[in-house]
């Protein structure tokens, strides 16, 4: 599979622009500043956003609202075929799980989230719109509670922590999970 690296505006723009012909398409971000997705049933705190001159990517996700760092990953694809999509989702999970495991932690997942030791540090889910179902991954390379807590107005079950944290970084992430992923599928 082919998959494209882009900018934010790009993979906002790419993701809209496949949802609305109702086409494949596949790509991936490595964010350069903290944004804000949205797209879900909560909205965030659009008062602070404007306030702080946060960007916001209105993408249709499920959940609560994503907030992502500098160097957060966030990748997917959109495609007519769920399980397709689906099987993309868990080929980059499991693909994540182990390059978790080769750095000496255990991960766990917990519905469409992957944690290490309870911390939340990538969640991933799918959503039909139209005729198509987008699928999207996020990783969190570095986590700001303070920023996520002002921002979001959804109640945090998990904390989440970033894999950096953990010795991973996106350039890694990008080559053994996002790449690795596509050229396996």
């Amino acid at each position: 599979m082919n998959i494209i690296k882009a900018n934010e505006k790009e993979l906002y723009e790419g993701v809209t622009q496949a949802i609305l012909s109702q086409t494949d398409y596949a790509m991936y971000c490595v964010y350069d500043k903290p944004y804000v997705v949205t797209g879900c049933e909560i909205p965030p705190n659009y008062e602070y956003i404007k306030e702080h001159n946060i960007e916001v990517l209105d993408i249709p996700t499920m959940g609560g609202t994503i907030v992502v760092g500098e160097g957060d990953l966030g990748f997917g694809l959109t495609s007519s075929d769920i399980n397709k999509t689906n099987g993309f989702l868990e080929k980059a999970k499991n693909n994540l799980l182990a390059l978790i495991k080769k750095h000496g932690y255990e991960a766990t997942t917990d519905n469409n989230d992957i944690l290490i030791d309870g911390y939340k540090v990538a969640s991933y889910c799918s959503k039909r719109c139209g005729n198509v179902y987008f699928g999207v991954f996020q990783v969190s390379m570095n986590v700001d509670l303070n920023l996520i807590n002002n921002i979001s107005n959804k109640e945090m079950v998990k904390v989440p922590k970033s894999l950096s944290s953990y010795g991973l970084t996106s350039l890694e992430i990008e080559k053994e999970v996002v790449l690795k992923t596509a050229a396996e599928f």
